[in-house]
């Protein structure tokens, strides 16, 4: 019907905001922990310059190579969640087929659905269901 037509619409599009609010903010994310990275390996290397001349520990250079690996391993997940966030904005607007990815060798399986619609609504028809 027009009105179940209109509600899938409308979630679809719903699913389409969602992905693309969702990817928009994995790579801000993202983009936020690749400065704090940098930031964390300028400080590093000033940290151990400082600590060979005797101005800090070994304790200090140690606190600041952890800060470091800590927004390195988070820049990773940020990373990762853009990448999925991606794919799910793709599914969302019907983008994540094989066809679309330029995928050889799958079977085409929307033609395939296409194909299977069609048999099973001209069986339906040729029996006279559709009257």
């Amino acid at each position: 019907s027009r009105a179940a037509a209109s509600c899938s619409l409308r979630e679809a599009a719903q699913r389409a905001t969602a992905a693309w609010l969702a990817l928009h903010s994995a790579r801000e994310r993202l983009a936020a922990l690749r400065t704090a990275v940098d930031a964390s390996r300028t400080a590093l290397t000033g940290i151990q310059r400082e600590a060979d001349i005797g101005e800090r520990t070994t304790r200090e250079v140690l606190d600041a190579e952890r800060n470091l690996v800590s927004r390195q391993v988070a820049a990773l997940g940020a990373e990762r969640d853009a990448v999925v966030g991606a794919y799910r904005l793709l599914e969302a607007v019907g983008g994540l087929t094989a066809r679309a990815l330029g995928i050889a060798g799958l079977p085409d399986l929307d033609q395939e659905a296409l194909d299977a619609r069609w048999r099973l609504s001209h069986g339906f028809l040729s029996r006279g269901g559709g009257k």
